[in-house]
C-alpha cells in the first residue's frame, strides 16, 4: 500500500539541523526525533496523451491512476527516536554508505544506520548543547561537532575517539569542514566572526579570522571548487579556498587563505514584508541560510531575508547582475515565511521554514517540484468534508488548521493553512453538513468559532465560551423551544463537562449560548444528576444523538423529543469518542446489516459496540421507555492504554478504526472482534 507521511516540524534556528546526500536522501531533526526521507522520484511527471493510442493502453494507464497520484512524493524510509532531547544536528554520510550522525540537546552524539535504525556508536564529549555538526567530506573518519559554549569536538569514528578544543569562548552557529583539505574547517559565531582552523597540529590553530558582518553568523559554506580564479570577480588569484557566510542581512564570500572579500551582497526586505506584525519577534529575527552549488559552482544558492520565504539563486560570474534569480514555486505551495534550512540532494534542493513547509526544488530549471507540510504539535482532530469527502482538516497543537485538498491532481499535497494569528490550540474541528467550506472549531481556551476555508476573511467566534479546553465539536438541528429554528444547523460544543449549542449568524454571534442539558432536564425529569458530559455525536439522520459521560455511561436521546431511549452503562470510565455505524457502506448500498451498531470508548482499556435496534421515528409524540444497556455485542481489546478517536469504515459493514495514546492505530472486524 503506498502511504505519506506528515512529519512533526523540523526544530527551528539551528544551522546544521537538516542535511542531503547524492543518494537522494534527505534528513531533518524534528522534537528529538530524525526524519529521512528519499526523494530520488520527486518529479513532476507530464501526461502527455497520445491519439494513437490503443484500447489496452488507456486501460493501463486508468489503472495506473493510483499510483501515479503518489508518483513524485517524498516516501519515509527512517525515524530515528533514541534521542531524548530536542534534536540540534543533523549530517548524512558524504559518501555513498547509508549512514548518519545527529546530536541533541542532552549533549549526546549518535552514529546510526539509516535502513536499520540502529545506533552504531557514540559519545557524549559534550557537557552542554550542541548547536551544530559537520561531515567531512575529505576524510570521512572525522565528524565535528560544536558547541553553545565554544567547545569543538573532533570524533574518529574508526577508533572511536575524541579531542575537543575551544578556539572562542562564543556559542558556535555554524560549522563546515573545508571539502579541500581535511585538516581545515570554519565556524561561525554569535558575535559576527568567522574562524578557518587548521586541525592538524596538536593544538588547533586559527589561520583566518574573518571579519564583516556585525551580526549572527548563521550559515557558512566552501567553494566546491578548489582555487579562485576560475571565478572571475575575484580577481587573477589562483591559490585559496573561497568561503561563503551569511548573517544578518549580508552574504559574503573571502578567500580563506588571504581573507580578501571578493563578495558582498546585503539583501533587502521585500515589499510583502509590510504585511507581516512588526511586532512578532519571528518578523524581527534576521535569519539567513547558504549553499554552493556543486552542479554549478557560478551559482550560490540562499534564503531571502526578512519573513518572506524566497530562495534565491546568485551568479558570482558578474558584478553587473545585481537582483538574484527567483526559483519558481507556481507548482507548488511555497514558502510564506522565512527559511531556515537548504540542503542540496543530488540535483535537487530541500527548504524548510517557519510556516513550517518544507519543499523540494529542481535546482536546473529553478522550480518547485513538490512541497508538503509538517505538524508543530499533537494532531488533535482529523475530519473530512461530507460534502467534499477530497478536503480534509486537521487540527494540531501548532495553533493552525490545515486543509488537505486532495482533489488537486497537480499539487498531490496541496494543504492549506490558517491560523488568523490564534495563539491558542486547535483541539477540535467540525464541517458543515451541506454548506461547502464551512468549518466549526473550537480551542484550548474554551473558544468556538466558525469560518470558511473559501475565503481570508477572519473567523467569528461564539459570545459564549467554556472556561478550559473545547473537547468537541460537531453540528446539528437546532433544539426544541430555540428562537433560532429557521436556521438548519446549529454548532454544539463540550467541555467543563457542559454541551452548549452555539448561535451564529453572517454579524457573529450576539446571543448567548444555551445548555443543553438544561433543555433536556425539562423533557427527562431522571437526568436531574450532575454527570459531566464528555461527548456528543449526532446520528446522520439527525433522528437521535448520543451523549458521554465522565463515568463511562453513553445515553442516547431522540430528536426532535429529546426523550431518554437509551442508557448504556458498560464502561466505567470516562467516554472520549462515540461513533454511530452508517447506515449504508459500499458493500450494502440500501441497508447496512450494523447500521444500529454504536461504539464508543475512553479511558478502558477496550472498545465497546452496542445493537440499539429500536426505531427512533415518532418518538417525540409520546413518552418512551428508556432501555438500559449492561452488555455489548463486542469489546475489542488491544490499545495498552485509552482510545481517543474511532471511525466506521464507508465501505466495509462492521469495519472500525481505533486510535490510541499507545501511538497505534488499529483496524478491527467488529463481526469477529479481531484486529486486522
Amino acid at each position: 500500500m503506498s502511504e505519506f507521511v506528515f512529519p512533526s516540524s523540523p526544530n527551528w534556528f539551528l544551522s546544521t539541523v537538516s542535511s542531503g546526500n547524492d543518494a537522494g536522501f534527505y534528513a531533518f531533526g524534528a522534537r528529538n526525533y530524525v526524519y529521512v526521507y528519499d526523494i530520488t522520484n520527486t518529479s513532476l511527471r507530464n501526461s502527455k496523451k497520445d491519439d494513437a493510442d490503443t484500447s489496452s493502453q488507456i486501460v493501463e494507464r486508468n489503472n495506473a491512476r493510483t499510483t501515479d497520484l503518489l508518483h513524485g512524493l517524498p516516501r519515509l524510509v527512517s525515524l530515528y527516536t533514541q534521542h531524548e532531547a530536542k534534536v540540534s544536528s543533523v549530517c548524512l554520510s558524504p559518501d555513498s554508505e547509508q549512514m548518519i550522525c545527529c546530536s541533541a540537546d542532552e549533549g549526546v552524539v549518535n552514529l546510526w544506520d539509516i535502513l536499520s535504525v540502529t545506533t552504531i556508536q557514540s559519545h557524549s564529549e559534550h557537557k552542554e548543547k550542541v548547536t551544530c555538526m559537520t561531515w567531512s567530506a575529505c576524510d570521512l573518519d572525522l565528524v565535528l561537532s560544536a558547541s553553545e559554549r565554544g567547545s569543538v569536538v573532533l570524533w574518529r569514528l574508526k577508533t572511536n575517539t575524541v579531542t575537543s578544543f575551544q578556539p572562542l569562548k562564543d556559542y558556535v552557529y555554524c560549522i563546515k569542514a573545508c571539502p579541500h583539505s581535511p585538516t581545515i574547517v570554519a565556524l561561525g559565531y554569535r558575535t559576527g566572526p568567522v574562524l578557518v582552523v587548521n586541525i592538524s597540529f596538536d593544538t588547533p590553530r586559527v589561520m583566518q579570522k574573518l571579519r564583516g558582518i556585525e551580526a549572527e553568523i548563521t550559515s557558512v559554506c566552501w567553494c566546491p571548487v578548489k582555487g579562485e580564479n576560475w571565478l572571475k570577480i575575484a580577481g587573477s588569484g589562483d591559490s585559496g579556498e573561497l568561503l561563503a557566510a551569511a548573517g544578518g542581512r549580508l552574504i559574503k564570500v573571502w578567500n580563506s587563505i588571504t581573507g580578501e572579500e571578493v563578495f558582498y551582497k546585503k539583501l533587502q526586505h521585500s515589499a510583502a514584508s509590510a504585511r507581516f506584525n512588526s511586532q512578532d519577534p519571528m518578523v524581527k529575527k534576521q535569519w539567513i541560510d547558504i549553499k554552493w552549488s556543486r552542479l554549478n559552482p557560478d551559482y550560490l544558492i540562499s534564503s531571502s531575508c526578512g519573513p518572506q520565504g524566497d530562495l534565491y539563486l546568485w551568479n558570482l560570474q558578474t558584478l553587473t547582475k545585481n537582483e538574484p534569480e527567483l526559483f519558481n514555486s507556481t507548482s507548488i505551495n511555497k514558502h510564506a515565511r522565512m527559511i531556515f534550512n537548504i540542503a542540496l540532494v543530488g540535483d535537487k534542493v530541500c527548504t524548510f521554514s517557519l510556516d513550517r513547509m518544507i519543499a523540494v526544488w529542481d535546482f536546473k530549471h529553478r522550480r518547485g517540484l513538490v512541497s508538503w507540510c509538517s505538524i508543530g504539535g499533537y494532531v488533535c482532530s482529523i475530519r473530512a468534508s461530507p460534502v467534499d469527502p477530497g478536503m480534509v482538516a486537521i487540527s494540531a497543537g501548532d495553533n493552525v488548521i490545515r486543509v488537505w485538498n486532495q482533489n488537486n491532481k497537480s499539487k498531490h499535497l496541496d494543504v492549506t493553512s490558517i491560523s488568523y494569528g490564534a495563539r491558542c490550540m486547535i483541539t477540535s474541528v467540525a464541517w458543515h453538513p451541506e454548506k461547502e467550506g464551512l468549518l466549526a472549531y473550537g480551542t484550548d481556551n474554551g473558544r468556538v468559532g466558525i469560518l470558511s476555508t473559501l475565503t481570508v476573511k477572519a473567523p467569528v467566534m461564539s459570545k459564549s465560551m467554556h472556561s478550559k479546553t473545547v473537547y468537541v465539536v460537531c453540528w446539528g438541528p437546532p433544539l426544541r423551544g430555540s428562537a433560532d429554528r429557521h436556521r438548519q444547523y446549529h454548532v454544539y460544543s463540550v467541555g467543563d463537562g457542559a454541551i452548549l449549542q452555539h448561535f451564529f449568524d453572517e454579524h457573529g454571534s450576539k446571543k448567548s449560548a444555551a445548555n443543553l442539558f438544561d433543555i433536556i432536564n425539562e423533557v427527562n425529569s431522571t437526568e436531574a444528576d450532575n454527570l459531566m458530559q464528555s461527548e456528543m455525536v449526532w446520528k446522520r439522520d439527525y433522528t437521535a444523538f448520543a451523549v458521554g459521560f465522565n463515568n463511562g455511561s453513553v445515553r442516547v436521546y431522540s430528536f426532535p423529543g429529546l426523550q431518554l431511549v437509551y442508557a448504556i452503562s458498560v464502561n466505567q470510565k470516562i467516554v472520549n469518542c462515540v461513533r454511530w455505524h452508517p447506515d449504508t457502506t459500499a458493500e450494502s448500498i440500501h441497508s447496512s446489516p450494523c447500521r444500529n451498531w454504536l461504539a464508543f470508548a475512553g479511558n478502558s482499556p477496550y472498545i465497546s459496540v452496542v445493537n440499539l435496534p429500536h426505531c427512533f421515528v415518532g418518538a417525540e409524540s409520546g413518552p418512551v421507555s428508556t432501555v438500559t444497556v449492561t452488555e455489548a455485542i463486542c469489546q475489542l481489546e488491544g490499545h495498552r492504554v485509552k482510545t481517543t478517536d474511532l471511525c466506521w469504515s464507508p465501505h466495509h459493514d462492521g469495519r472500525l478504526v481505533s486510535v490510541g495514546y499507545d501511538r497505534t492505530a488499529i483496524v478491527w472486524n467488529v463481526k469477529t472482534g479481531e484486529g486486522l
